[in-house]
């Protein structure tokens, strides 16, 4: 049996600290995508690799034949018209990769085949095939479950036929795998959806030049032609998450230039919820997309109710939202969170998991969790199930409680924060 090895995390007495988180995941991916396939020109994009999710996405483009030159926090792009062929991609443990690959590669007359690591193999992936093969492409997967089989459509080029494509399950990444295939359409490509998610690829597209329209819960694509542009990207809003919330508990903590879009920075509004005292200043526009410098003071957390219509709002942020509720007083509860089941581990029971590790109380109940706050933790060992939420929402419990403890397979924070630790005990 592989043993795996434990982070220490010492108790932290108070902090004041100032940090950058690197760039983020969810916005780099699209850019990094969308730069591979621009008509002519080289992209540029300004911004700070903050993990191995990204650089899975920058290798496989590169695999395919895209020229990217990463140096000095600035990655440089050159579009590319026709992709290898034949090729064995291996998606690591993104599935924003896979996902949002499988959309950009069934509309380009690409033969692939896309695999991860043992965790991204065990994750529906049916989900988004059934709506690409919606649109024409040919696209199979195996029980459900990578890998997945790319291969060229009977159209001309390759394209994909476009059409209606009504999304049932709250998810940007299925969003986003539709739009990239619409993107080399025959005809338009129409999405409906039940719940507003992140809206990311959308903004992306529209700078990057494409005929796109959004209206309420519709979005309207054309087949486009898209433009190299210049990108400054903001640093990570789910990664802030971590640091927002140890401010929240044990002093102060500012994070700069952090994506504040609305579909993506809800959890600030559940914080505010909480007790937590937050500031806002400096915002300011990169491209298409808002940012600002957000302070968490230490405040006195109060429990909460989180309904299901705002589970996709905060999917991500939900394991440290559940450190937070450990550390208020009384019973918060989550409903409608289902889809934390098949993330990189069972976050329902990985949160609950690691809560009761750590001597505070949590369970899960149906579709969601309740969690039992005592206004503290004491701390002891937990294990990360080798999520990299869990992991650095782990970290920053310990941080806060009585007497600290451990992480057994920490290192796993390198999937979408490398210098999370770094940043942590600096």
């Amino acid at each position: 049996m592989i043993q795996l090895s434990t982070k220490y995390i010492k108790r932290i007495e108070h902090v004041e600290k100032t940090i950058t988180i690197p760039a983020d995941k969810s916005i780099l991916h699209r850019a990094i995508l969308l730069g591979s396939i621009v008509d002519n020109g080289t992209t540029k994009i300004y911004a700070e690799i903050g993990g191995e999710d990204n650089l899975a996405t920058l290798y496989a483009m590169q695999k395919l034949g895209v020229n990217i030159i990463v140096e000095n926090k600035k990655i440089y792009i050159k579009g590319c018209k026709k992709f290898n062929n034949n090729l064995l991609l291996n998606c690591q443990n993104s599935g924003t990769t896979m996902r949002m690959l499988s959309g950009l590669l069934s509309a380009r007359n690409v033969y692939a085949t896309l695999v991860g690591d043992a965790s991204l193999m065990q994750r529906p992936m049916n989900r988004v095939s059934d709506l690409l093969v919606k649109m024409g492409a040919n696209i199979q997967v195996v029980n459900g479950f990578a890998p997945i089989t790319i291969q060229p459509t009977k159209n001309a080029n390759g394209k994909v036929i476009g059409g209606n494509i009504d999304i049932k399950i709250a998810s940007a990444q299925l969003k986003s795998a539709v739009l990239l295939a619409g993107l080399n359409a025959i005809e338009k490509t129409i999405i409906v959806q039940n719940v507003q998610t992140r809206d990311h690829t959308e903004r992306m597209l529209l700078a990057f030049g494409a005929d796109i329209q959004t209206r309420d819960m519709s979005i309207e694509l054309q087949p486009s032609k898209l433009r190299a542009q210049n990108l400054q990207i903001p640093s990570d809003c789910s990664s802030a998450a971590f640091f927002l919330a140890l401010g929240a508990l044990k002093g102060k903590v500012t994070c700069k230039n952090i994506s504040i879009n609305a579909t993506r920075s809800y959890y600030l509004d559940i914080m505010q919820r909480m007790g937590v005292a937050l500031q806002v200043e400096n915002k300011q526009m990169y491209g298409n997309e808002e940012v600002a410098d957000v302070t968490a003071i230490q405040s006195n957390l109060k429990n909460i109710q989180i309904m299901s219509d705002e589970v996709p709002k905060i999917i991500d942020e939900l394991p440290i939202l559940a450190i937070l509720m450990a550390y208020a007083k009384g019973k918060s509860e989550v409903f409608g969170a289902g889809e934390l089941k098949v993330k990189e581990s069972n976050r329902l029971q990985t949160i609950v998991n690691t809560i009761c590790d750590m001597g505070g109380q949590a369970r899960v109940i149906d579709d969601g969790f309740e969690v039992m706050g005592k206004g503290y933790l004491s701390g002891g060992i937990t294990q990360s199930l080798h999520d990299h939420r869990i992991a650095m929402s782990a970290a920053i419990a310990l941080a806060c409680s009585q007497n600290g403890g451990g992480i057994k397979d920490a290192a796993c924070v390198s999937i979408s924060f490398k210098n999370f630790f770094d940043l942590l005990e600096r």
